[in-house]
């Protein structure tokens, strides 16, 4: 994931906690608002580590596993937060899980930004 797609800033996290859609699926909890740009960012969180080696190793395969996710769908800014216990469980579980938890999070922002 190149850099313009990382989500940085004070300000930024500040408007994810505020105006951000929250969705959660198991251990992971995923923060959604919609941003000016054509591109989607992304910040992750693993919480509960026992070494930054862990803790990356499943920062990296959170990243991996967003990349496409993140290019489908332009014009968020995502909040990626995960447990210990969620680098445990099968790749594909994982992915998926994500992928559900992505889609849920873009349909309900769509939803709140169209007047019913």
């Amino acid at each position: 994931m190149n850099r313009r797609h990382r989500l940085r800033g004070r300000s930024r996290f500040a408007a994810l906690r505020s105006f951000g859609i929250d969705v959660r699926r198991g251990a992971l909890r995923l923060r959604v608002v919609a941003n000016a740009t054509p591109e989607s960012r992304c910040a992750f969180a693993v919480t509960g580590a026992p070494s930054a080696v862990q803790r990356n190793r499943v920062r990296r395969q959170l990243r991996h596993m967003s990349r496409p996710l993140a290019e489908a769908t332009p014009g968020l800014d995502v909040l990626a937060s995960v447990n210990r216990a969620w680098g445990d469980r099968p790749v594909a579980e994982r992915a998926d899980e994500l992928r559900q938890a992505w889609a849920t999070a873009a349909r309900r922002l769509l939803d709140a930004a169209v007047p019913s």
